[in-house]
């Protein structure tokens, strides 16, 4: 290689560099100043107590809206007093789910 097509060479690599950090810069600028998608922290608590088949995506079913997102979380505790079934009328997504009884005699059977 002649020291002309080395030059050539080492300048177009600094060009390619170059490219690349400016592309790199920008994309950092951009997440920085982009807003967040934030994903609402949601706490809802099933209310229907009846002895029936129920379905989750039923509004009626809970306190604080249908819980299925990031981050949202499902309290079944209500005082059930009789067999209950929940369908799931498709994929739900939760951060947490709490299944229990606030009485005693029926949380001992469990």
């Amino acid at each position: 290689m002649t020291s002309s097509a080395f030059a050539s060479s080492r300048a177009a690599g600094s060009r390619r560099s170059s490219a690349l950090s400016a592309a790199a810069l920008a994309l950092a600028i951009v997440a920085l100043t982009c807003p967040r998608v934030l994903h609402a922290q949601t706490a809802s608590t099933w209310t229907n107590t009846s002895a029936a088949t129920a379905g989750w995506q039923t509004s009626g079913n809970w306190n604080n809206g249908v819980p299925n997102a990031v981050g949202s979380s499902a309290s079944i505790i209500a005082d059930i007093t009789a067999p209950q079934t929940i369908t799931l009328d498709g994929a739900v997504v939760l951060g947490g789910l709490t299944i229990g009884d606030p009485t005693a005699a029926a949380a001992a059977s469990y």
